[in-house]
């Protein structure tokens, strides 16, 4: 075996090695020490987008999409392009991490889908046409290629194939606000994992949750298993595929975030503390249990989270207390 397959297999290995890493919850360490091999040489860099873009294909070993490939790939193509290396790998804090060992159960599946991967370049361009993302705080338009319109809410992600008879978009976390074109020759869904929508309209908003999906008509009408949902109207889905009707609907308060705004009607503070968590790196925790259920009612500025801890702070039984970046609101 020549020398340049057998360096070329170990790029591979540590490349899926790295790759298995980072799905595991890896350190801070660890995904800085991923950086200095990653920026060592473009062969690195190209090595590592092609078993990522296996990776896709197969459509399972990063199931919850752990790494954030567009931003990733952006970063280490500025490395690369200006050809720096700004860690020395000798005197670095992460020269004890060691490099991970790619499993051997993985190997055939992964040589067997290598083959296929016909190259960074082609991978970039499928990626960049077919998964989009937003990070905490982050909103996103996509137009897409038949000029439907996608806004993404913050820490939001989707998956996009369109065919010559289907469109489809599955909403893998977060929300998304379409507006679609018609054709008739192809049927444009929305799915989740607890939701299919059947696009009959124009305009409508898909919040996924943890468990549940929620769908917001704002124009035109959608399908959801035998429900058609038309203007105005609202609902909620369960991992079992229920719809339920929400009785009392209110469009403008699901798309408030549109304005960057949060609006709350009676709602637990701990759901008002997860979507504030959503836009800010400021992180709001509680302590106690009990508080979790209090209920909120009030619009605020998504962006401003010390607002909601002002309007918390006159609440005379609680106490918030800071920490960095984390504020904690626990009883007195």
């Amino acid at each position: 075996m020549s020398m340049e397959l057998n360096t070329q297999r170990r790029l591979n290995e540590e490349a899926a090695g790295w790759l298995f890493t980072l799905q595991d919850a890896p350190s801070r360490e660890s995904e800085t020490a991923f950086r200095v091999w990653l920026t060592r040489s473009a062969d690195h860099m190209q090595t590592f987008l092609e078993i990522s873009a296996m990776d896709r294909d197969l459509d399972g070993m990063d199931a919850q999409r752990r790494i954030n490939l567009d931003a990733l790939t952006d970063e280490v193509r500025a490395h690369t392009e200006a050809n720096v290396l700004t860690m020395d790998v000798e005197t670095s804090s992460v020269s004890t991490v060691k490099m991970p060992r790619f499993r051997p159960w993985q190997l055939p599946t992964l040589a067997a889908a290598a083959a296929t991967i016909a190259g960074v370049a082609l991978w970039l361009a499928l990626a960049q046409g077919s998964r989009y993302s937003t990070e905490v705080g982050e909103q996103r338009t996509v137009k897409l290629e038949d000029g439907s319109m996608v806004h993404l809410n913050v820490r939001s992600r989707i998956a996009v194939d369109f065919t010559s008879k289907s469109r489809e978009v599955r909403l893998l976390d977060g929300e998304a606000l379409f507006t679609v074109e018609r054709d008739g020759a192809r049927p444009f869904t929305v799915v989740t994992d607890a939701a299919t929508v059947q696009v009959l309209g124009t305009q409508f908003n898909v919040y996924r949750r943890s468990a549940t999906t929620t769908v917001s008509v704002a124009d035109g009408r959608v399908k959801i298993s035998d429900e058609v949902l038309g203007a105005g109207e609202e609902a909620d889905v369960d991992s079992d595929g229920h719809v339920a009707r929400r009785e009392h609907p209110d469009v403008p308060r699901a798309l408030a975030w549109r304005q960057r705004q949060l609006d709350f009607a009676h709602t637990p503070l701990a759901t008002v503390i997860k979507e504030f968590n959503r836009y800010n790196e400021l992180q709001l925790r509680i302590a106690d249990a009990q508080l979790q259920s209090r209920e909120l009612e009030g619009v605020f500025n998504a962006d401003q989270p010390q607002a909601l801890l002002d309007f918390l702070g006159q609440e005379k039984d609680l106490r918030i207390e800071r920490r960095g970046k984390v504020v904690t609101i626990r009883k007195r």
